[in-house]
């Protein structure tokens, strides 16, 4: 996922991590979200978003 490795710092990865909620939230594939950030200069692959997704889910659901 966005683990700090020195590329985004912690508002920037949180951020990020919002924008894809928003893009899942309209129905946009795993695929199609992971393209829309490329376009943006941020390189996430498709299954890095089903794990963000996947685990700000589980956050939420034990919140």
């Amino acid at each position: 996922m966005l683990k700090g490795n020195g590329c985004y710092s912690a508002p920037e990865r949180q951020r990020i991590i919002r924008h894809i909620r928003r893009l899942s939230d309209q129905d946009l594939s795993r695929r199609a979200v992971a393209e829309h950030l490329a376009a943006r200069g941020i390189k996430l692959s498709h299954v890095s978003v089903g794990n963000v997704l996947a685990s700000t889910t589980r956050q939420r659901e034990t919140a």
